[in-house]
């Protein structure tokens, strides 16, 4: 057997009653978090009062209602923030470019060292064609690219 709360008369009542009660029925009014309900209509005639602007000469702090230091403040550390952001990623930008610097100069040191080394073979070779040439009495002449 369950045992209810309610009495059978206050089931019989809620079960039988097509409006549920409200809640002022069910208190005695000495409720302290109790405020009026304002209706529509009051609520449109406190506006047509006033020609149904309401300027406020109070300016909103925002949606926390803190202070002006304490925004100050905020502001500083986003501010400072912000400020380290940006430096980090300039920096990392900066040492990118280094690495594709070094990279690149050491592709260039690789590419003249190979120029000078295919420089130094066709010489070797034009020698050895004008040594073979004048032992057959064979005049060669080569000529050189404009440079």
């Amino acid at each position: 057997l369950i045992s209810s709360p309610l009495s059978a008369e206050e089931i019989d009542s809620l079960l039988s009653g097509s409006e549920p009660s409200s809640p002022s029925s069910r208190s005695d009014g000495n409720d302290p978090d109790y405020s009026p309900y304002q209706s529509d209509s009051e609520e449109y005639k406190s506006k047509s009062r006033t020609g149904g602007k309401q300027k406020s000469k109070k300016r909103r702090s925002g949606p926390y209602n803190t202070s002006t230091g304490d925004r100050k403040d905020r502001k500083r550390d986003q501010n400072k923030n912000a400020a380290i952001r940006y430096r980090n990623k300039k920096r990392e930008e900066a040492d990118l470019l280094k690495n594709e610097e070094d990279k690149l100069a050491e592709k260039n040191k690789e590419l003249n060292d190979k120029v000078s080394q295919l420089s130094r073979e066709i010489n070797y070779m034009k020698d050895l064609i004008s040594e073979v040439c004048k032992a057959k009495g064979l005049k060669v002449t080569f000529k050189n690219k404009s440079q």
